[in-house]
């Protein structure tokens, strides 16, 4: 199963209820400092948002005061129900789209001064991940980004991983990575870094929300030079 037919349903309906847990408090608590941060660097007063994918539309109620217009991606259309239901809780302009990271451009201004993706680019291989943080994520960036990524500095993870789908087969991997609480892939840090100097782009602040025996759960800031 793709991870565009996931979040539908009943699970688009108790995402956020399942996910009250000490590490979705920590990504929040992530969240809300570098977003602190960015808009005490964005010379605006009131700030252009893209939040791709935005699922439930988690981070709306920490955007309240500090937002103009806020445009929000996501292919599910259940996940995106539920986010309309925090507008009633906010006061600036909502626009969702229904569509994936590669189609969504049209319906987006080019320059955001902020772009949100979290809990997303583990879901890819490298080469798709390097492609939606090129085409997708930079293109649409003024001024910040803040990303969630799963990294690790070690080819021992990379091994585990490659070494594991080959023998185990990709189900019984994806088990086991559930049950230790691990469902998305790490990519090597070296290739997010490589990816964001070429584009000139730097990491102004980063944090880890959690961290295993060989990669990192983190949140980044990342701003334009």
């Amino acid at each position: 199963m793709r991870v565009e037919e996931v979040y539908y349903g009943k699970t688009a309906e108790k995402y956020e209820n399942n996910r009250s847990d000490d590490k979705w408090e920590k990504e929040n608590n992530a969240f809300i400092e570098l977003f602190s941060d960015a808009i005490k660097r964005c010379p605006k007063s009131k700030i252009t948002v893209l939040d791709i994918p935005c699922g439930t539309g988690r981070w709306l109620p920490y955007l309240e005061g500090k937002v103009k217009s806020y445009y929000g991606v996501d292919v599910s259309k259940d996940m995106i129900k539920e986010a309309r239901k925090k507008d009633s809780e906010i006061s600036f302009e909502t626009n969702f789209i229904e569509k994936g990271w590669k189609d969504f451009t049209s319906q987006v201004p080019k320059g955001c001064d902020l772009v949100i993706c979290t809990r997303f680019l583990g879901h890819w291989k490298k080469k798709d991940a390097k492609k939606i943080i090129e085409d997708a994520l930079l293109p649409k960036t003024q001024h910040h980004l803040i990303l969630q990524v799963r990294v690790n500095d070690s080819f021992i993870e990379r091994l585990f991983e490659y070494v594991s789908i080959l023998f185990l087969g990709p189900k019984v991997v994806k088990k086991k990575l559930k049950k230790s609480g691990r469902l998305t892939r790490s990519h090597c840090r070296k290739t997010f870094l490589n990816i964001l100097k070429t584009k000139d782009y730097h990491i102004i602040k980063s944090i880890v929300v959690s961290k295993s025996q060989y990669s990192s759960f983190e949140y980044w800031l990342v701003e334009h030079k």
